[in-house]
């Protein structure tokens, strides 16, 4: 049966959100300032900033974060579904 999409290895690069940022932003496109985190970093941004699951391709995990409060509850959401998490400026 013939198939109509990307191949899996684009389709890989697309759902890790740092490879793909990478990529974007070498080929000229204005990316905004992002950081990766493991568990147990703290993010350094200032708020707000969004914090997502680095390699979840829906947009499950994904938390605007307003004040410090919102954090450790937005940090433990996002880990829940990857062990890397992207924190980019709002």
């Amino acid at each position: 049966i013939p198939i109509v999409g990307n191949s899996s290895v684009v389709m890989g690069i697309s759902t890790n959100k740092v490879q793909s940022k990478a990529i974007v932003e070498a080929a000229g496109v204005p990316v905004p300032p992002a950081q990766l985190l493991k568990k147990g970093d703290v993010p350094h941004m200032k708020r707000p900033f969004i914090l997502k699951p680095c390699n979840e391709d829906n947009s499950q995990g994904i938390t605007l974060v307003k004040e410090n409060v919102d954090l450790q509850k937005a940090l433990d959401y996002a880990f829940s579904f990857d062990h890397e998490v992207l924190c980019e400026s709002y």
